[in-house]
């Protein structure tokens, strides 16, 4: 971490556009361990909390996941940020097993309702049972390549809503 940087602030107290700039492409930077598709989601909530969101999508080792880990374990984190990683599925029970409890854990996707015969596919159920808290809809890769619209996004949410996991 840069020395501009306390923790996942900057020093200055003042947020402004160019501080979240700053600041997302510090998360962006220190993501890339990952792989270069990974993206990151630096939002302030309604809470008044800052919420950090690391989506690794399709990319990651063992290895550089276990590296990516051991940083997110030693950075300095601040009480009043929500942290979330997405890992890819195959890797999310590596993470959870070695990750501190600080940071929470992501599903990048789930079905529209409970398991079944969906090949691929991976249910609330399912992200629930292996720790996750979260979980991502809407991405837009699933809506250009695949095709989900509003509508489908809406039932998968309103699904993971219901059986306890967040949105992002």
């Amino acid at each position: 971490v840069r020395s501009e940087f306390a923790g996942l602030r900057r020093l200055d107290s003042v947020f402004n556009k160019d501080t979240r700039h700053c600041l997302f492409a510090q998360v962006q930077r220190n993501a890339q361990a990952v792989g270069n598709g990974c993206r990151a989601v630096v939002t302030m909530a309604g809470t008044g909390k800052f919420f950090v969101g690391g989506n690794w999508k399709c990319n990651g080792t063992k290895d550089s996941i276990g590296k990516l880990v051991t940083e997110l374990n030693n950075a300095k984190l601040e009480d009043d940020v929500d942290i979330v990683v997405a890992p890819p599925f195959v890797y999310i029970d590596q993470v959870k097993s070695s990750l501190i409890d600080r940071i929470e854990i992501s599903g990048q996707n789930s079905w529209v309702g409970k398991g079944g015969a969906f090949t691929g596919e991976i249910s609330v159920e399912q992200l629930n049972d292996i720790g996750c808290k979260w979980v991502i809809h809407g991405h837009s890769e699933r809506r250009h390549v695949i095709g989900e619209d509003n509508q489908f996004i809406g039932k998968k949410s309103a699904y993971a809503v219901t059986q306890g996991l967040k949105v992002i």
